[in-house]
C-alpha cells in the first residue's frame, strides 16, 4: 500500500514538473518578437536556451546561436560572451567538443576583457572537462586551477568548490586516489554546509567512483543507493542522471549480480535517451558489451562493442587530439598576445601619467616664476615710488 502512495506522489510530482517547465517555455515563447533587437530579446532567447537544454538540444542551440548574432548587432560584448558560453555548453552536450571549444575561447577573451570573473570561472570549467573527459589530464587541471583562483578573488565558494572535485577528478584518474578521496570528503562537506545540492551530489557519486575503481562494490554501492534515495538526481544535476545508473551497473557487475546490472543499465539508457551526452553513452556501451559477454549473447555483444570502439576512436583519435593541441595552441597565442596588450596598455597608462606628472610639474615652476615675477615687479615699484616721494619731500623742503 505504501508503494503504491509513493509511486502515485512520484508520478503527481513528475506531472507537475513538466506542466511547470511548459508553462515557463510557453511565457518566454510570447515574449519573443522578432522585430525588435534589443538586450532584453537576447536575454529571453537565452534563458529559452538553457530551459530547451535538457529536453530539446536542437531547439537550444537554436536560440543561443541566434542570440550570439543579435548580441553582436547591438554591440553587447557580455551578452555576447553569455550567449557563445551558452552555444558553446550546447555544442558540448551534443559531443561536438572542437566546436565548443571555439565558443568558449571566443567567450573567455570577452569574459577576460570585462573583467567578469564569474562566469570566466564557468567558461575555465567547462573547458578543462572538455579536455578531462579526452584523457588531457595535465591540460584539465591547469584549466581548474584557473577557475579556482577566479572562485577565490570573487570569494565564491560554490566556484571554488565546482573546481576542486575537477582537481580531484584529475587526480582519480592519474593514480592519486586517496588524493581524490579527500579532497570530495572535504567538498561535500562544504556544499552541505552552503546547502549546495548539486555539488553534494557530484562529491557524493565521486566519492562512489573512487570506491569502485579500487574493487570495492560494495561501499560503493551504499554512496550510489544513498545519492539514488536522498536526491532527486535529475532535477537538481541532470548531468550525472545517466552517469550515476552506469556507475551502479558497472558495481553490480563487480559483484557478479547481472540481473541487477542489466536492470541499472536499462535504467542507464532510459537517462541517456534523455539527456544524451557521448562519454556516458560510451561507458553504456561499454557495460553493455560487458553483461552480453556474460550472459554469452554474443551477437549483442559484438554490436555493442563496435558501437562503443566508434565513440572511443571519434574521442581519442589522433586528429581530434590534434585539433585539441592546435585549440590549445591557439588560446595559448591569443592569452599571450592578450597579456602582451594589457602591458602595452599599462605603459601606455604609465607613460601618460608620467608626461602629466612633467605637465604638472612644469606648469607649477611656471607659476612659481611668474609670482616670483609679479612680487619682484611690485617690490621694485614700491621702491621706486617711496625713492620719488623722498626726492619730492626734499624739494619741498
Amino acid at each position: 500500500m505504501l508503494q503504491k502512495i509513493c509511486l502515485i506522489i512520484f508520478f503527481i510530482t513528475l506531472l507537475f514538473s513538466k506542466t511547470h517547465f511548459g508553462a515557463k517555455v510557453d511565457s518566454l515563447l510570447l515574449l519573443v518578437d522578432t522585430t525588435v533587437l534589443n538586450e532584453d530579446q537576447v536575454k529571453i532567447k537565452l534563458q529559452l536556451a538553457e530551459s530547451f537544454r535538457n529536453t530539446d538540444i536542437r531547439k537550444a542551440a537554436i536560440y543561443a546561436r541566434q542570440a550570439v548574432i543579435d548580441a553582436k548587432q547591438i554591440n553587447s560584448q557580455k551578452l555576447t560572451a553569455e550567449a557563445l558560453l551558452s552555444l558553446g555548453n550546447c555544442y558540448n552536450y551534443l559531443g561536438a567538443s572542437i566546436e565548443a571549444l571555439e565558443n568558449f575561447s571566443e567567450a573567455l577573451a570577452i569574459f577576460d576583457k570585462i573583467d567578469d570573473k564569474v562566469k570566466k570561472a564557468h567558461t575555465l570549467r567547462e573547458i578543462g572537462n572538455i579536455y578531462y573527459y579526452s584523457r588531457e589530464y595535465d591540460l584539465a587541471l591547469v584549466y581548474y586551477q584557473n577557475a579556482y583562483n577566479c572562485g577565490m578573488t570573487e570569494k565564491d565558494t560554490s566556484l571554488m568548490i565546482k573546481a576542486i572535485i575537477g582537481k580531484g577528478s584529475v587526480y582519480g584518474n592519474t593514480n592519486k586516489l586517496d588524493s581524490a578521496l579527500i579532497i570530495f570528503n572535504e567538498t561535500f562537506h562544504l556544499s552541505k554546509a552552503i546547502n549546495d545540492k548539486a555539488n553534494e551530489i557530484h562529491c557524493l557519486y565521486n566519492i562512489g567512483d573512487v570506491y569502485r575503481f579500487t574493487n570495492r562494490p560494495n561501499e560503493a554501492l551504499e554512496v550510489f543507493k544513498l545519492i539514488e534515495s536522498d536526491y532527486n538526481v535529475e532535477s537538481i544535476n541532470s548531468r550525472l542522471f545517466a552517469s550515476l545508473y552506469n556507475s551502479i551497473t558497472d558495481s553490480y557487475i563487480q559483484l557478479g549480480d547481472i540481473d541487477k546490472a542489466k536492470s541499472y543499465s536499462k535504467k542507464a539508457w532510459e537517462a541517456i535517451q534523455r539527456y544524451p551526452r557521448v562519454n556516458q553513452k560510451m561507458t553504456y556501451y561499454h557495460l553493455s558489451f560487458r553483461i552480453d559477454t556474460l550472459l554469452g549473447n554474443l551477437n549483442p555483444a559484438i554490436k555493442k562493442y563496435i558501437l562503443f570502439k566508434q565513440l572511443s576512436d571519434s574521442i581519442n583519435s589522433s586528429q581530434f587530439k590534434e585539433r585539441l593541441a592546435n585549440f590549445q595552441t591557439v588560446y595559448e597565442v591569443n592569452a599571450k598576445e592578450r597579456e602582451i596588450e594589457s602591458l602595452k596598455l599599462d605603459n601606455q597608462l604609465k607613460d601618460l601619467s608620467i608626461k602629466q606628472r612633467r605637465i604638472v610639474n612644469y606648469g607649477s615652476l611656471t607659476l612659481v616664476l611668474l609670482l616670483l615675477a609679479v612680487v619682484f615687479q611690485t617690490f621694485r615699484s614700491i621702491s621706486k615710488s617711496k625713492a620719488k616721494n623722498r626726492v619730492l619731500q626734499s624739494q619741498r623742503e
